[in-house]
Order: C-alpha cells, then structure tokens, then sequence
C-alpha cells in the first residue's frame, strides 16, 4: 500500500490527522491480529498487528528519510483521540542527512496527550552508538530531546557529506539535552558535555586557523588532538561554550566563548600553556607566575564561515580567567 494523501484521508481521522502532521510517507505492509470497529459507535475503532515501512520517510521535529523498518502494536481510537502503543524497529535510514542503522524502542501517544514520544531508542548513529529518547508535539512542532553517544564518527555527524575513509575524523562521545519549538531558534534551550578524541584541528574551520596561526608563536600548536572535552549550553539562538579543554602533544587550550546562530557570529577565547605547565592552571600561584612567561592567548572572532585569530602572550589574569582555568 503507498501511504499517499488520498489513503491517509481515508483513515479514521484521528490517526490520518496525526500521520498527516507528522508527514509519513512510503510504502507499507500490513499483517493484522485484531480489527474490531464498533458500528455503533463509527468513531470507535481498535487494530493491532505489524506495520512494514519501505523507502519511507516522516518528520517528528527533524527529518528522517529513506528508512525501512517495523512497528509491532496497536492503535486504540475513542471519542475522536488516537491512543497508540508500539515498539518500532528501523533497520536503515538517514537521520538529518545522517546515517543510522539497527534502531529500536518504544513509541507511544496516551489519549487526551498530543506528544508523540519515542523511548528506550537505542541503535547505529555515524558509525557508532546512540541512546536516548525524544517527545514530539506534531501539533505545536514543541520537542525535547535527550541522547547519550558513544564513539561516534564526528567528521560524519558534523557534515554527512564527509567521506568515511577521511584520516583522523574524530571519535565523540557525551550526553546532549535540547529542547525547543520547530525552527525557531529563540525557543531552543538545553546543554550538553561532549569528548573528543582522534581528531585533528585542520578538519575544523574555527580551529584550523588557530593551527596556523600558532606557526608563528614561540610553540606552535599540533593540528593532532589527544582530547577534548566541550561543556556547553544553548539559550535561544546563541550556542554558549562554557568550558573548552583541548589537549594535544604540544599544547593545552582551555577556553569559553559563544557563536550565534542568528548572524553567524563567533567569539572564542582560549589560554595556551605547554603540557607541562598544564597541570598547574588549576593553580592560581602558579597562574601568576606563568602569566606573561609561559601562557599564550588566542582570540577567535568574526563569523563561523570566516573565522579570524589572533595570538599573543597574555600578561593578565581577570577573575573570570581564573575561574575558568581552575575549572569552576
């Protein structure tokens, strides 16, 4: 059966309503264990069964397309509200133009509730794991979304366009939180703390100038990271970096800043200071010593598409730097 407008229009409203939100579209296969509609009362209807979806498509506040899989349930309708319960397997897809693989978990809507909500979800994310679950408004488009990664391909997940053979793409791992209504990037709020690792510093177009122009500093920085660790939190349109920590074999770069969706704006500080001398930011004696001796500043402003980096000895410490390198 195609899941065309005509036979969506032809389901008992309820469910061609909230299928019709949630744009679904593809081909589908139906094997029914109950079908019972009460002629009493036409707006009664209770189905289960198994529902198979083929090059199949749907947006439940991102887009997911392409996708083949299973949902094993039923759909309960009375008095005009669609009540839903099934675990939903997909075997391929592409998630945001991301590609996912082996998804499964639970996916419900309670009578009297519009939200959607997807949980226990767990499957293949770029090449590696995703866990989490997501609540969907398809009438309001209001989302939350909570996803915990691990060993993720980061080249992949920040441009699908990369190319899985790429040298050093990066692994990340972390816990992310957003919530938010559609599009709007005023309404977006929610936080996160990422890892990195195996990454390099010339496949990111903020800290690829930074690499370069470290060239000319007294110890010029390694494009190869050891690790990094982002905490970081959104408030509307602005991505705010609360703590950058970048470790690599010749430089340690901790730092905070902000980037704004709205205009593409940026700025980003970090503080630099030999593995070595490392440890010892955390020290607020030992901050005033190196200060001016051994710690380097990079500034970061302009815009994501045309970052512009400065470098230069930093001679002072402010409060915020000193907590900020103590790791408050």
């Amino acid at each position: 059966i195609d899941l065309s407008p005509d036979f969506v229009r032809a389901l008992p409203r309820p469910l061609g309503d909230l299928l019709r939100r949630m744009s679904v579209r593809g081909r589908m296969r139906t094997t029914l264990d109950r079908l019972r509609l009460d002629r009493a009362e036409t707006d009664q209807w209770q189905v289960s069964g198994r529902v198979s979806l083929d090059s199949a498509s749907l947006s439940l506040g991102v887009a997911l397309t392409d996708f083949s899989g299973r949902l094993t349930g039923s759909c309960q309708i009375i008095g005009g509200e669609a009540e839903i319960g099934a675990d939903f397997e997909i075997d391929r897809g592409t998630l945001m133009g991301r590609p996912i693989a082996r998804w499964e978990g639970r996916l419900s809507r309670g009578r009297g509730q519009p939200a959607v909500r997807l949980t226990e979800v767990r499957g293949r994310l770029c090449e590696g794991e995703v866990v989490g679950e997501v609540t969907v408004d398809p009438v309001t488009t209001a989302y939350e979304l909570s996803a915990t990664l691990h060993d993720v391909n980061l080249a992949l997940l920040l441009d699908p366009r990369a190319k899985p053979g790429d040298q050093r793409p990066g692994r990340v791992g972390g816990h992310v939180f957003v919530r938010g209504v559609g599009a709007d990037p005023t309404r977006r709020e929610g936080g996160g703390d990422l890892r990195i690792s195996s990454a390099s510093l010339l496949s990111n177009r903020v800290s690829a100038p930074v690499v370069r122009a470290s060239r000319d500093a007294p110890r010029p920085l390694s494009e190869s990271i050891d690790q990094a660790e982002l905490r970081f939190a959104w408030r509307g349109p602005a991505l705010m970096f609360e703590r950058v920590d970048i470790r690599t074999r010749d430089l340690r770069l901790i730092g905070e800043g902000w980037w704004n969706s709205a205009d593409d704006s940026l700025s980003l500080t970090l503080i630099g200071a030999h593995p070595e001398d490392a440890p010892r930011l955390a020290v607020i004696t030992d901050l005033l010593e190196l200060a001016g001796k051994e710690l380097l500043q990079y500034r970061i402003d302009g815009t994501l598409a045309n970052p512009r980096v400065t470098v230069q000895p930093l001679h002072n410490l402010t409060e915020p730097l000193r907590r900020l390198l103590g790791g408050d």
